[in-house]
């Protein structure tokens, strides 16, 4: 009987990990394309000011 308690425990065990390195993945390109955003929104807003301050 706890050899199948452990069994299953395993079994959610590896799911979880699997799951959260899917998550972990997806959350990484969902932030990296965000940041790609805001260096483009940083660099035309560096632009901007270097503009407004000459």
């Amino acid at each position: 009987m706890i050899g199948i308690g452990l069994l299953l425990s395993w079994n959610c065990f590896s799911y979880f990990i699997l799951a959260s390195s899917f998550v972990t993945d997806w959350f990484r390109q969902r932030t990296r394309k965000r940041q790609e955003k805001k260096k483009i929104f940083g660099s035309t807003l560096r632009i901007a000011e270097s503009t407004s301050t000459a």
